[in-house]
């Protein structure tokens, strides 16, 4: 229950312009104690926007009622196409055509890996695929991985940096030696590309038991940065980073540039309020001392941010 409400009060997405991406799209009430300690349940159609995503200044949430659908499966498709598609509406109008659409962007190698799936509900078709694109790791594995983003960084290998961003590109379509296959049925040993499985299932992304970020001291922690676009943005927003990384070298070692949409949602605070919206973001490995060492890229990290501030209007 816990992280149910964690994941409704930030407004949590996947990414689809067909279905609701959100989960706080899908809350029809609410119980809370109010800021004068009384218990109030919310169901009123326009109040309950404001409730749907409202980052826990609300009150204390006791329930959530949703709006469910039956169980439904999915076929997905990973496979690598050029960046133009980025460019010239390719892009948006796949996104605008599949139940489930997301990509990556990896921008030193002008390519993006596109993920398309397509719902049914037809329960008896053959597949039980899941997703690994953060799979569970060992301390070992997690240890030796903060130690090369450390050195690598510290050094200024971006000749490293860059090979481990092609090898997590390749870890998206095909299989790649030392991860766990992207789809898989059998815990990530057999690769399935395409995909079937329920989608739930493959539209869950995080590791279960051991994460990266889950290791103490030798944790692999990632800096997230993160900006939301009106839909038909999306070419300016990537001519302006291409602009960018062009005169400031940087790499994406651990997602690339990741690409997902939403349809509008009625939620206030939603991202996706009122406008169909492409979100952009990434992550980088931190380094041991965050405060005094600086992440290698971060000059181009931070030129985007500010450009797309100055230049085009985002969340």
């Amino acid at each position: 229950m816990k992280n149910l409400i964690f994941l409704k009060c930030l407004g949590a997405h996947g990414s689809s312009l067909i279905h609701p991406p959100s989960l706080s799209d899908q809350v029809v009430g609410v119980t809370i104690i109010d800021g004068t300690g009384q218990i109030r349940k919310i169901t009123d159609p326009e109040e309950i926007k404001a409730f749907q995503v409202h980052l826990g200044m609300l009150g204390v949430i006791l329930d959530v009622t949703l709006k469910t659908v039956p169980l439904f499966k999915m076929s997905v498709t990973n496979y690598v196409e050029s960046e133009t598609i980025l460019l010239d509406g390719t892009a948006l109008d796949w996104a605008q055509q599949h139940d489930w659409f997301e990509m990556w962007w990896f921008p030193s190698t002008k390519t993006v890996v596109v993920s398309k799936g397509v719902y049914t509900d037809n329960m008896t078709a053959p597949g039980n695929a899941s997703t690994n694109l953060i799979p569970d790791q060992n301390p070992a594995e997690i240890s030796s991985g903060r130690d090369a983003f450390e050195t690598l960084q510290g050094t200024r290998n971006k000749r490293g940096l860059f090979a481990i961003q092609d090898f997590t590109q390749y870890s998206l379509y095909q299989d790649v030696v030392g991860k766990p296959a992207f789809f898989s049925e059998d815990g990530g040993k057999t690769l399935k590309n395409p995909a079937v499985g329920y989608a739930w299932q493959l539209q869950s992304n995080k590791c279960t038991n051991k994460c990266p970020w889950d290791n103490g001291n030798a944790s692999v922690n990632p800096e997230e940065s993160s900006m939301a676009f009106e839909l038909s943005e999306l070419p300016n927003v990537i001519r302006t980073m291409k602009s960018i990384l062009s005169q400031v070298q940087a790499s994406f070692p651990m997602i690339g540039v990741f690409i997902r949409f939403s349809r509008p949602s009625d939620a206030y605070m939603a991202i996706s309020s009122g406008r169909p919206t492409v979100t952009v973001e990434w992550a980088t490995a931190m380094r041991r001392d965050p405060y005094t060492a600086a992440r290698d890229g971060i000059g181009a990290y931070q030129a985007i941010l500010q450009a797309m501030v100055h230049k085009i209007s985002y969340m």
